[in-house]
């Protein structure tokens, strides 16, 4: 009888789980990766088959793609810049809203005279506010951080009061039993409880920090991605407006995703 050779489970190789960890995001990306595929379809159909304007009315993807490239050192340079004020307003608004909601938190008598009127002046429309914050603190990168961490402070601020408010009375027994004082009850027991609620805001906040930095952008500040999309947009480039908004989606995807491993990877899970 003839021997039966079977072929080596790569399980045995995989010591660090690198296959099942790319089996796994394949899986969980395959629909992502369709839908994309299916829009580039139909814009590249729709630019060849259906525009009778020309790329200068809907750009293909071909001319979208050109004008971008003769125009990489303007859209580096301004990369560059709006990286900067993302990364800068999103830590102003982090450190913001975790400090005004310890605060909050820890106080009933701010709390009941501040949210009011923080809820009111948060409800006010945010491009309204946008040439206001600007004339204060400048069209350069001043005004640009301060109007997005303006925009995103907030999720994480109501995620920080909310989770510190709703504590679990176990942890008050917890405290009399160990005498801890008010800020090492704060600081060591309450914070690390609420954290992953924070965490989940602080998330929120990233994403509009850049939604923040963006519509500064468009009234003049900073000089970076959003202004050159109205520079572009003015000139007529249409082709580049359309490669702008494609990387503005595409730095936005991939700091997000870099930012939520790094908080998942930091943050005790909840039991």
């Amino acid at each position: 009888m003839a021997e039966e050779h079977s072929l080596p489970s790569t399980g045995r190789y995989d010591h660090f789980g690198v296959l099942e960890r790319l089996k796994q995001w394949a899986s969980e990306n395959v629909g992502t990766a369709l839908v994309l595929v299916s829009l580039l379809g139909i814009w590249e159909g729709y630019s060849r088959f259906f525009n009778d304007r020309g790329d200068i009315y809907f750009p293909s993807i071909e001319y979208t793609v050109r004008q971008t490239v003769e125009s990489s050192d303007i859209v580096l340079a301004a990369i560059r810049v709006t990286f900067v004020e993302v990364i800068v307003g999103f830590v102003l608004a982090v450190v913001l809203g975790i400090t005004l909601g310890m605060i909050l938190a820890e106080s009933f008598v701010a709390r009941y005279l501040s949210m009011p009127m923080l809820i009111y002046a948060y409800g006010i429309p945010h491009p309204i506010l946008a040439p206001v914050f600007l004339l204060w603190f400048g069209l350069g990168l001043e005004g640009v951080v301060t109007f997005a961490a303006w925009v995103a402070f907030f999720p994480t601020f109501i995620n920080t009061v909310s989770s510190l408010s709703r504590i679990d009375p176990e942890y008050e027994k917890f405290r009399s039993i160990v005498g801890a004082n008010r800020l090492q009850y704060l600081r060591h027991i309450k914070f690390w409880n609420a954290l992953p609620e924070i965490v989940s805001g602080v998330k929120i906040t990233f994403q509009l920090t850049i939604v923040g930095a963006i519509i500064a952008e468009f009234l003049g500040g900073g000089g970076g991605l959003g202004y050159l999309i109205i520079q572009s947009t003015q000139r007529a480039q249409l082709g580049l407006t359309f490669g702008i908004i494609i990387l503005i989606a595409l730095f936005a995807s991939v700091l997000y995703k870099l930012l939520s491993l790094f908080l998942d990877a930091i943050t005790p899970q909840q039991t």
